[in-house]
C-alpha cells in the first residue's frame, strides 16, 4: 500500500517557484528538494526529472480570478468600486504570472509567448475580457469615452510593468501606485471612489 503524500502538489511547486526567484533557473534540485523538506529523489519520483518539476512551477496561474471581477455587470453608481475590484484581481494575478513567466524567459529565450506584445500566456484573453467590460460600463455611464480596446491595453501595460519592477527589485517602479493612477485615467471625475470623509480621490 503506497505511503500517503504529506505535502500537496501545491505546496511543492511553491517552493520550487520560490528557490527558482531566489537562485535563478539555474538552481539544483537538491536546493529545491531541501525547500520542500523532502530527498530529492522523493522529487523525482513525484515529477519524474527536474526539468518536469521545473515546467510545473513555472505553469501561468490560473487566470479566473483575475476574470471574475469582469464577468460582473457593470452597475451605474458602483463602477468606481468595479473597477478597484477589477485592477486589484489583475494586479494580484500578475504579481503571480510576472516572475514565472520572466524565470521561464531565462530558460528558454525564444519561446513563443515572449513573442509580440503579449509575454504572458493568457494575457490576450485578458484584454479581450477588459476591454469588453469597459465598452459596456461605458454605456452605462463613468468612464472616459475613449476606445475600450486602448483603455484595456494601457490598463495591462501599466499592471504588467508594476509587477515587473517589483520582480526585479527596482525601487524606482516598485513603488508606485499604478492603480489609484489608472482609477484616475479611466473613470470620469464623478464616478471615482469616494475616501473615507466623502471626497473623491
Amino acid at each position: 500500500m503506497a505511503r500517503p503524500r504529506t505535502c500537496p502538489d501545491s505546496a511543492l511547486l511553491a517552493a520550487a517557484r520560490a528557490v527558482l526567484v531566489e537562485c535563478g533557473p539555474s538552481a539544483s534540485l537538491r536546493t529545491i528538494a531541501a525547500r520542500t523538506h523532502l530527498t530529492p529523489a522523493a522529487l523525482l519520483a513525484r515529477f519524474g526529472c527536474r526539468e518536469a518539476l521545473v515546467r510545473a512551477a513555472l505553469t501561468p496561474p490560473s487566470l479566473a480570478p483575475a476574470l471574475a471581477p469582469m464577468l460582473l455587470d457593470p452597475e451605474p453608481g458602483r463602477l468606481g468600486a468595479q473597477l478597484q475590484a477589477i485592477l486589484a484581481a489583475l494586479g494580484a494575478w500578475y504579481a503571480e504570472a510576472i516572475p514565472r513567466a520572466l524565470i521561464a524567459h531565462a530558460l528558454d529565450p525564444g519561446r513563443s509567448s515572449w513573442e509580440g506584445h503579449a509575454p504572458v500566456e493568457g494575457e490576450p484573453r485578458l484584454h479581450h475580457t477588459l476591454a469588453i467590460w469597459l465598452a459596456r460600463a461605458q454605456a452605462v455611464g463613468g468612464l472616459s469615452p475613449v476606445d475600450s480596446h486602448a483603455q484595456a491595453a494601457v490598463v495591462l501595460a501599466a499592471l504588467q510593468g508594476q509587477a515587473v519592477a517589483r520582480a526585479l527589485g527596482d525601487p524606482a517602479g516598485a513603488g508606485v501606485e499604478v492603480e489609484a493612477a489608472l482609477l484616475a485615467l479611466v473613470l470620469a471625475p464623478g464616478a471615482r471612489p469616494q475616501g473615507p470623509a466623502g471626497t473623491r480621490r
